[in-house]
């Protein structure tokens, strides 16, 4: 889990943490913004929303969103977009995303995606709509972390380079 890995930097077992931001950024902590990604969600054609130009989790509560994550973290992600993306539907596990995108394509609910770019993917079964959240088209923010009291120049050289190869 997200706490895990904190608790595992501040203990010294971990130099730095990749992850995406799901809290607010701490100023204990030396926080690199690494990339943002926008959210989409994939449907099937034969989807009543197929036609939407854009979505919330709320409309689509009656479709079953379709994660794909290890089964271990399944729960996690399922508590993560009930309390975070308040989609109140029902979940489904996936284990890759050739999986995911079969069921799509299959109209077995919808599948959460994230793009670099700003931009609709449309094609002969799958539709990619934009995910709306009370801000406007939902983001996700990607980050290199390391507790402020552990900072070195090396974390910082790492961080460098990875935000580099993020640009």
């Amino acid at each position: 889990s997200h706490d895990q890995l904190y608790r595992g930097a501040l203990e010294g077992r971990f130099d730095l943490i990749f992850n995406d931001r799901r809290r607010s950024l701490s100023s204990d902590w030396e926080n690199t913004h690494l990339r943002t990604c926008y959210r989409y969600v994939e449907v099937s054609e034969a989807s009543a929303h197929a036609s939407d130009s854009r979505i919330t989790c709320e409309a689509l509560s009656d479709l079953p969103c379709i994660l794909v994550c290890e089964q271990a973290r399944f729960e996690t992600e399922v508590q993560w977009w009930r309390d975070v993306m308040n989609f109140n539907g029902e979940f489904v596990h996936a284990p890759s995303i050739n999986e995911g995108r079969m069921m799509v394509a299959g109209n077995r609910g919808w599948l959460p995606i994230e793009s670099r770019e700003k931009a609709e993917a449309t094609g002969g079964i799958v539709r990619r709509i934009p995910l709306h959240d009370a801000n406007g088209h939902a983001v996700s923010e990607y980050y290199v972390f390391w507790p402020k009291a552990r900072d070195n120049a090396l974390a910082q050289e790492f961080a460098d380079v990875l935000r580099s190869l993020f640009a």
